[in-house]
């Protein structure tokens, strides 16, 4: 049970993993993304402002991906367009780190490492045409800045920027499907996981059941033999065995409290039979015994009829009558 616990347990922390990879990975390449389009976005209001403040922009963004500046907190939200409209940075300076270092710290596969560096190589290729655009703007000459702004609107500056993309576009892909494929395989084990502690969770639920069915089936038919011993006892079988003198719980010891009221009993039963038939044979017993039997003799005599009597008369004027005879007393016991 413990250990398919700990097996989903781990199963759960590799979905989460895997999302999370996910997620950062996805942020990651989206700040690329980002970071061409505010290139792309700087450069050219550069270009046809001449305004400072946007090739700062233009260079910090550069120096943020290859670890030479600091890179905001929260980078990946909504950042360049506040500093461009002139307001105060958004959130302040973290850490100062490549993409390159972020990538590897992601634990991306080479494939998808290669597509993200395929993408900053075309972009940094882009930023060569971007820079010699500037240069050109800041020549002064006649019409150079006007050629300088055609410089980023051609349409090779467009399949410039769309080479920077696909490489991108094709992370996205790469990433989807390992991760697509970590969260599955976690998914199944912690499937298998949850299936085994339900398994083993309804065995030791029926294990536990069946136990207390016995236990109490146990129970209860000893406590019905012991009953019946009682009943046997009681009506005066004081041979009748008292099973479950050998269990260890509370049938064990009533039993082992009958068995020991019935030897007392029995005992004492016996006590009385011996100690009635000493009392017969003493001097005193055969004397009472001779005495019962005279008194029986002299009771059967008595109650014989005997023959009647003349009546006594007494003067002539007076009525002869016969003596009433006395009844006979009863024997004594």
């Amino acid at each position: 049970m413990a250990g398919s616990v700990v097996l989903y347990r781990q199963a759960d922390g590799q979905i989460k993993t895997a999302n999370e990879n996910r997620l950062a990975s996805m942020l990651l390449a989206d700040e690329l993304r980002q970071a061409s389009d505010d290139l792309t976005r700087l450069g050219r209001t550069y270009i046809a402002t001449g305004k400072a403040a946007y090739k700062q922009q233009y260079k910090d963004i550069i120096d943020i991906r290859a670890g030479r500046k600091a890179r905001p907190v929260d980078y990946h939200r909504i950042y360049w367009d506040y500093v461009a409209a002139g307001e105060a940075k958004p959130r302040p300076d973290g850490e100062t780190v490549s993409v390159d270092t972020l990538m590897d710290r992601l634990g991306v596969t080479a494939a998808e490492k290669e597509k993200l560096a395929e993408s900053v190589r075309n972009s940094n290729d882009l930023v060569k045409v971007a820079n010699a655009a500037m240069k050109l703007a800041e020549s002064g000459e006649p019409g150079s800045r006007e050629e300088a702004i055609r410089l980023v609107h051609t349409d090779e500056y467009h399949v410039a920027k769309a080479k920077i993309m696909k490489p991108i576009d094709d992370f996205y892909g790469l990433l989807d499907r390992r991760t697509q494929q970590a969260v599955d395989d976690g998914e199944a084990r912690a499937s298998l996981a949850f299936a085994l502690v339900l398994g083993l969770l309804a065995v030791t639920i029926g294990s536990v059941t069946a136990m207390a069915w016995f236990a109490y089936g146990a129970l209860v038919r000893g406590y019905a033999s012991v009953g019946d011993a009682m009943r046997r006892i009681a009506a005066g079988d004081y041979a009748a065995e008292v099973p479950g003198t050998g269990r260890r719980d509370e049938v064990g010891d009533m039993a082992r409290s009958l068995e020991s009221f019935k030897t007392n009993l029995a005992a004492d039963l016996e006590a009385r039979h011996a100690g009635t038939a000493r009392s017969a044979g003493s001097p005193a017993g055969r004397r009472r015994r001779r005495w019962r039997r005279n008194s029986r003799r002299r009771w059967a005599a008595s109650s014989t009829p005997s023959p009647p009597r003349r009546p006594s008369c007494g003067p002539p004027h007076r009525t002869c009558r016969s003596s009433p005879a006395a009844p006979p007393s009863a024997p004594p016991p």
